[in-house]
């Protein structure tokens, strides 16, 4: 049975035990190699330490609790929640399955610890058959038990046949040529170089780079378009070149860069990045300097899909591949880097009266609308909580929102579908 509920007395126990059957050197080798690379990169470190929070909460359990003395504030850390969750559950899978599946179990999670996409995979997994598991169904994991179907969860005891639920996990890269950490490696590189002019820029300038394709990986071709920014940053000129790259320069009016010049802390929002670039879900590099001037500056790849596109080609081609058809089947689509208030905020402007649909309802209704996958009873988006709340010293494990969307008209779809999920 799927551990639903898990105590903070309990914590102690539960992470010797994962400790004990992982290995804690994975976790702590892990954690060896972000530490080099935040070493060599240091404006990397918020991003990996996002990336790595479970494996990096592991290895702060790992130090707790080789101390002689810990205080039971200690254990009460909201950050280190996910983490001790994950084990809870990832454990009580164990437990359900026969030994000579528990290794595939266990090789997956080396496996995972490695590489965060992988991570959120399985951790989406377990959310989701924790809450079947809270609704009252067995769920199973045709993987771990050796079936050969390629779904991830049967929710058995649902409906006539049982229900097929595929998991996505999407990260904040899905569907963009140019992905975060190369963004940023590449803010970096461009900081250094152009730091000595841009701390004497008395205005506020916006600069967007727009590459023909993706990042060239090449050293030198990096080092080439910087030379290009700075000559078109020095000119205050647009410019376009041969091979496709196109520099855009323009001027800010805002009083925000010297704020945070003078506060380290940076005050704008993603709306305001869109406002004063032109450029759409894009991170910025925001260089403020104290003589009341700076530079916003973007770059975006001129192929760069759109996300809902992206997720739903993604879904288009898990239904036929990894779903039977057999069966009536629902998608859960984890959304990394979006928050509980953003998909809070995308309902409430669908149920608005008198609002238009979000792209993100007219994408779903497209997708449900489709010849030959009737057997695609739900789509359903979900978005964890950043950090859990103890409740009378218990932490409930199911966590997070969702946003759901249903096929009531689909053959395969039965009574018992409704309400699954609720926000």
């Amino acid at each position: 049975m799927l551990k639903t509920e898990l105590y903070s007395k309990d914590i102690p126990d539960t992470y010797r035990r994962f400790a004990a059957t992982m290995g804690h050197k994975h976790w702590l080798i892990q954690k060896k190699k972000i530490q080099e690379r935040i070493k060599g990169h240091p404006e990397l470190k918020e991003y990996l330490w996002e990336e790595n929070q479970i494996v990096l909460s592991l290895c702060q359990y790992e130090a707790l609790f080789r101390r002689p003395h810990y205080t039971p504030g200690e254990l009460e850390n909201k950050l280190l929640y996910p983490a001790i969750t994950f084990a809870a559950q990832t454990l009580s899978i164990m437990d359900s399955v026969k030994d000579s599946e528990k290794h595939k179990l266990i090789r997956r999670i080396h496996g995972a610890i490695k590489n965060p996409n992988d991570l959120r995979a399985l951790e989406l997994e377990i959310q989701v058959a924790t809450h079947f598991t809270t609704l009252g169904y067995n769920v199973i994991w045709p993987e771990i038990e050796g079936c050969k179907e390629t779904y991830d969860l049967l929710i058995e005891g649902i409906g006539d046949k049982g229900l097929e639920v595929e998991c996505k996990s999407i990260s904040k890269d899905k569907g963009l040529k140019i992905h975060q950490l190369e963004r940023l490696e590449f803010y970096a590189i461009l900081k250094k170089e152009i730091s000595d002019f841009v701390t004497r820029l008395e205005k506020s300038l916006t600069v967007v780079l727009t590459l023909p394709d993706r990042m060239p990986r090449d050293f030198i071709q990096r080092r080439s378009m910087i030379r290009q920014i700075r000559q078109q940053i020095f000119l205050g000129e647009d410019h376009a070149y041969e091979n496709g790259i196109r520099i855009r320069i323009g001027t800010l009016d805002s009083a925000r860069l010297p704020e945070c010049a003078r506060t380290g802390k940076n005050t704008f929002t993603m709306e305001d990045i869109r406002e004063f670039t032109g450029t759409e879900n894009q991170g910025a590099m925001i260089y403020a300097n104290k003589a009341g001037g700076g530079m916003i500056f973007t770059v975006q790849s001129q192929k760069d899909d759109t996300l809902l596109p992206s997720i739903f080609k993604t879904l288009t081609k898990s239904a036929k591949k990894q779903l039977t058809g057999d069966r009536p089947a629902i998608f859960c689509v984890g959304l990394h880097g979006i928050s509980i208030q953003d998909l809070s905020e995308i309902v409430r402007q669908d149920q608005e009266i008198g609002q238009q649909p979000t792209a993100l309802r007219k994408s779903v209704s497209e997708y449900l609308n489709k010849n030959n996958q009737d057997h695609v009873v739900g789509v359903n988006f979900l978005v964890k909580n950043g950090t859990r709340e103890l409740q009378e010293n218990l932490d409930s494990i199911s966590g997070g929102k969702t946003y759901n969307f249903s096929k009531n008209e689909s053959p395969y779809w039965h009574k018992d579908f409704e309400a699954l999920f609720k926000l």
